[in-house]
């Protein structure tokens, strides 16, 4: 029995508006990551529901053996369609990256570290009074000048949101700030820091990328813009540093 779906496709070639109809014999779920074809090319998509049989003839998708997209990825890919004037394919793109297809190896879900805190330096006055203020959920903005201890801030925002079971989403306006911060949070995360900006090698991106979708416990992701569209399941905290900043 063939089953009909809306797919998202992620590719620069699609200029459309709409979602595209494809088939399967499958039973599948929405955010499901599949291959379609698209104009001669198998490009990756994402299912976004299930449909009647259309009056038009569909080609066949190819399910891929990952998890799907988050629930809180689907929601955010559906607001950017409404609020951004781009190719719905350029979006879609942002939440799977190309040449995810050259993997080729079987996905292995990957064991995180639990947490130890490394040795730390003591917290300034200043520091404890910030980290007493922000106990509720919600936005807080947060003044020092550069040296100041803010990271220290950070971490220890991070640690209580691993703690809680939720993953960290740490953005910086530029690549070459991204380093010192990997060095700061794998003293205390370890393996459970993952990097992501568009420097990455292929290999690098797809890795870190299909690590974080098939993580089951919550990570500290560092990066750049495009970190803020890794497929976490939980997220607890999201800091964007040097918020000013013209790159965001």
């Amino acid at each position: 029995m063939e089953i009909y779906y809306e797919v998202l496709v992620a590719s620069l070639q699609f200029h459309g508006e709409d979602t595209l109809t494809y088939k399967s014999t499958a039973k599948l779920v929405g955010g499901r990551i599949v291959t379609v074809p698209l104009k001669n090319k198998q490009v990756l998509a994402t299912i976004i529901k299930e449909v009647s049989r259309p009056a038009f003839a569909t080609k066949p998708l190819e399910p891929l053996n990952w998890p799907p997209l988050p629930v809180k990825s689907l929601q955010l890919l559906a607001w950017m369609r409404e609020y951004y004037p781009a190719p719905l394919g350029a979006i879609t793109q942002q939440f799977l990256p190309q040449n995810l297809t050259k993997q080729k190896k079987p996905l292995e879900l990957i064991e995180m570290n639990s947490v130890k805190k490394a040795k730390l330096p003591t917290l300034t006055t200043e520091q404890k009074q910030v980290l007493s203020n922000v106990v509720k959920p919600g936005t807080y903005l947060l003044h020092g000048d550069t040296g100041s201890g803010k990271t220290r801030v950070y971490q220890e925002l991070a640690l209580k949101s691993i703690k809680e079971g939720k993953s960290a989403v740490i953005l910086t306006p530029e690549i070459s700030l991204t380093s010192q911060l990997i060095i700061d949070f794998q003293k205390i995360f370890g393996n459970q820091v993952v990097l992501m900006h568009s420097q990455l090698k292929d290999t690098e991106r797809r890795a870190a990328w299909l690590k974080i979708l098939t993580a089951t416990d919550p990570l500290v992701v560092i990066g750049t813009r495009s970190a803020l569209f890794s497929p976490l399941r939980k997220v607890g905290l999201l800091v964007i540093d040097e918020e000013h900043e013209l790159a965001y």
